[in-house]
């Protein structure tokens, strides 16, 4: 009984960590932030292009974390996209909110070779593939996936857009914590407190950054004002916990960019 009785504690001190991580302190509730995950359940949270109210698919909730599970290969991601038998190539995982101006935090951990992404700024879910719509904070293992090796695939980077201005990556196996902050036209990143991207989406920079990339062709691209926060399927193992969101003031400018 009694080594039965300390297996329990030892069992729930060790989840301990995992479901503070979900919690928002006195400090944090006085500046406004917002828990967007609870830890145990996907409320506020769907399927991208899932109707309302239907059961998410492809992710579970594990030790107070948002956990990835439909892991294959690479070629087996690539190949479901044009597998007429698969309904659901994608199951990414979408806020049912949208936010304008906000800083979020996220913590995140990444499998062995794993790739995955924050989206940001979806405006909607019409789009067959949302990578299509909104700008991304790269997910990845930097050292044994073949991203690794590109520059601005990496993780923390804005994705096929603009590099970190360092690695502030952490191993495999331990949490990282992203902040994306996004106020008006501008964007910024940090990862595990480092300052590692930051853009104006209406300067000559951007406009470069966009036309260089697998983007160029999409019209008004990453220019949304508002949108939802998106978490990737990417066919690999991840896990995400802590999400928490702070609003900012509303911008007074009409347009995006007025000067345009």
């Amino acid at each position: 009984m009694k080594l039965r009785w300390l297996a329990a504690l030892t069992l729930w001190l060790c989840s301990l960590p995992a479901f503070a991580a979900n919690t928002l302190s006195d400090e944090e509730v006085a500046q406004g932030w917002q828990l967007l995950f609870d830890g145990h359940s996907f409320a506020g949270w769907r399927n991208y292009s899932a109707e309302p109210g239907a059961p998410v698919e492809g992710w579970e909730i594990e030790n107070g974390s948002l956990k990835m599970v439909r892991a294959v290969s690479e070629f087996r991601y690539a190949l479901n996209f044009i597998n007429p038998f698969v309904e659901h190539p994608l199951l990414d995982l979408m806020t049912e909110q949208t936010f304008e101006n906000f800083e979020l935090s996220i913590d995140w951990k990444i499998s062995e070779g794993g790739n995955s992404g924050i989206f940001y700024l979806i405006p909607d879910d019409n789009e067959d593939l949302p990578w299509r719509l909104g700008v991304e904070m790269q997910v990845l293992d930097n050292k044994r996936h073949s991203d690794g090796a590109i520059r601005t695939h990496r993780a923390g980077d804005l994705y096929d857009l603009v590099s970190s201005s360092e690695d502030a990556a952490l191993p495999v196996g331990e949490w990282n914590t992203a902040r994306i902050r996004v106020e008006g036209s501008r964007l910024t990143h940090w990862l595990n407190d480092v300052k590692v991207v930051e853009i104006d989406r209406c300067s000559e920079r951007w406009r470069k950054a966009v036309a260089q990339s697998k983007f160029t062709k999409r019209e008004n691209y990453g220019m949304a004002r508002r949108g939802h926060i998106l978490l990737q399927d990417h066919g690999d193992l991840v896990w995400y916990r802590a999400i928490k969101l702070k609003p900012l003031p509303a911008s007074d400018d009409e347009l995006l960019c007025p000067s345009r």
